[in-house]
């Protein structure tokens, strides 16, 4: 009897330990603003739609990757404000590096398009480059796509980085880089 109940008391306190550390786990994806499995991916696996697509207050807009969210700034249209940006970064429950996309205006030709090579994007003149980087044993590999292009009289700025070991885009990534398109202002759109 007593080696019987010598036994239970050994698996009560198995199983309270076994539970606090599941607990103490789990606690953190528990509070979490974005759950494990509602993590956005590095490089989409899925191809562009248009209900993802994103708008900045001055006028440009891309679509987001699946999971992926957006900053805007300014967050709202600011004529003082030279250069609005948009960064997209996939959702992650705990911050981590992680890969991006990015947007920047500029009002005058950039100085550095003499280090870029010239390509075609959207039919259209531009310039890009890519710059990679290896990892080390407690960096990962970097890669980063960087394009230059010229619309309705502005110069953009629109890039990709990643944590990626090779040395072109991914396809996948290109195809949301296609999907940036200059929108009409209400001035525009009223003929003025």
């Amino acid at each position: 009897m007593r080696k019987s109940y010598r036994r239970i008391i050994e698996w009560v306190v198995v199983l309270v330990i076994l539970l606090s550390c599941g607990g103490i786990l789990w606690w953190p994806y528990k509070d979490a603003e974005v759950k494990p499995w509602e993590q956005g991916k590095d490089v989409p696996e899925s191809p562009p739609a248009e209900d993802r697509r994103v708008y900045n207050p001055h006028h440009f807009s891309i679509v987001a990757p699946p999971r992926w969210r957006c900053d805007i700034t300014p967050p709202e249209a600011d004529a003082n404000d030279p250069y609005p940006t948009m960064l997209l970064r996939p959702k992650t429950t705990f911050a981590r590096r992680c890969a991006s996309i990015y947007i920047e205006t500029q009002d005058k030709v950039p100085s550095v398009l003499a280090e870029y090579r010239k390509t075609e994007f959207q039919g259209q003149p531009a310039c890009f480059k890519i710059e990679t980087g290896p990892g080390t044993f407690d960096d990962p590999p970097g890669f980063h796509y960087s394009l230059y292009f010229e619309r309705s009289s502005r110069w953009y700025h629109m890039g990709y980085v990643g944590l990626l070991h090779q040395e072109e885009l991914p396809p996948m990534v290109q195809q949301y880089l296609d999907t940036f398109r200059v929108e009409e202002s209400p001035q525009q759109k009223d003929g003025l």
